[in-house]
């Protein structure tokens, strides 16, 4: 699909491939004169992306999901590798990863960005994520940018700038004003909220949205899933659950227990939300409540805590049922099995 944005008092064409036909799956984002390209994969479409011919050199990162001590943040961690498509291959299965459920790249196309121009890049969008109240940064060593030549600032300006526009187009959440000079070391971007009424509607906002609060009919806007079923099972409770799209969905018919752990839950607001739309109901059983729909989860760890009542480590968890293998152990084979 085609997008033209009127950015800064200039007509931008962005042009956007959908791998598997959705956004939710593996997209290419591309703009004209742009050096570069941004590629973007739900957590089970990255044994695809890895593979990709664009990772084999440098580049820039972004790992996206839910904040686990926030639901109504976003948790962002990013990088920069010499070889992205290998670096992301670790992230994948790093269990401090897990809350990632987006991986998004943006490297040069024509290899021309400089190893110092790339950690700049990195420094620059750790800045630009730093400034926006919905987000927590999850880099324990902040990145720093070193001294660039004027040509070599200049490029990475014009890079960064048209890196954050695609970021948008592909429903990131933020956007900048349009008087805002974007790029410019000394510069602060100005961010628009999207939470704000006048704009939470755009479907450029719908990922946080949906991150934000559980909605029934997510499980309807993703991709075809050929994961197997996983199962957890804690007390009295049942849950069956696989990765789908950009997060993990938990089969109808499925069980939670109702009294959990005495321990501050970080889920109990989701929880209750989907108590509140009737997604958890009362049983027979005082002990567990059902789920009357299949419900898409940000990710296995919130799936899990939810069905404890209680937290969890959603990979470690869930269990194939004839095998005992977890979650984290199915991942880390299908990404080892597409490694060059």
């Amino acid at each position: 699909m085609e997008r033209v944005e009127n950015v800064m008092e200039r007509r931008i064409a962005i042009e956007t491939v959908l791998e598997g036909g959705t956004i939710d799956g593996l997209t290419v984002s591309k703009v004209s004169n742009w050096s570069g390209v941004l590629l973007a994969a739900a957590r089970d479409e990255v044994p695809s992306l890895v593979n990709r011919e664009e990772l084999l050199g440098s580049g820039v990162y972004l790992l996206v999901g839910e904040d686990e001590e926030n639901s109504f943040k976003t948790a962002i961690y990013v990088g920069e590798s010499d070889n992205v498509g290998n670096r992301l291959r670790q992230h994948y299965k790093d269990e401090k990863k897990d809350f990632a459920q987006r991986f998004i790249c943006i490297v040069s196309i024509d290899r021309s960005l400089s190893k110092t121009s790339v950690r700049a890049l990195e420094a620059r969008l750790v800045r630009w994520m730093q400034t926006h109240q919905n987000v927590t940064v999850k880099n324990s060593i902040l990145p720093t940018e070193a001294p660039l030549s004027d040509f070599e600032a200049a490029k990475v300006d014009g890079f960064f700038e048209t890196a954050i526009i695609c970021l948008s187009q592909i429903g990131l959440g933020w956007t900048f004003s349009s008087s805002q000079t974007i790029g410019l070391s000394e510069s602060k971007p100005t961010f628009v909220d999207p939470m704000l009424p006048e704009i939470k509607d755009d479907p450029v906002f719908s990922d946080l949205e949906a991150i934000a609060k559980p909605d029934i009919a997510n499980s309807a806007k993703e991709p075809v899933c050929d994961a197997p079923w996983f199962r957890f099972e804690i007390g009295k409770a049942r849950a069956e659950g696989r990765p789908k799209g950009k997060g993990f969905l938990v089969r109808t018919g499925s069980t939670a227990l109702v009294n959990g752990t005495s321990k501050v839950k970080r889920d109990l607001a989701y929880r209750e939300n989907l108590v509140s739309q009737g997604i958890l109901t009362p049983t027979d059983d005082v002990d567990v409540y059902r789920f009357t729909a299949d419900h898409l989860f940000p990710s296995s760890s919130k799936a899990g805590g939810v069905v404890k009542n209680g937290n969890c480590s959603g990979p470690s968890i869930w269990k194939l049922p004839d095998t005992g293998r977890t979650l984290r152990d199915w991942e880390a084979t299908r990404v080892e099995n597409t490694a060059r």
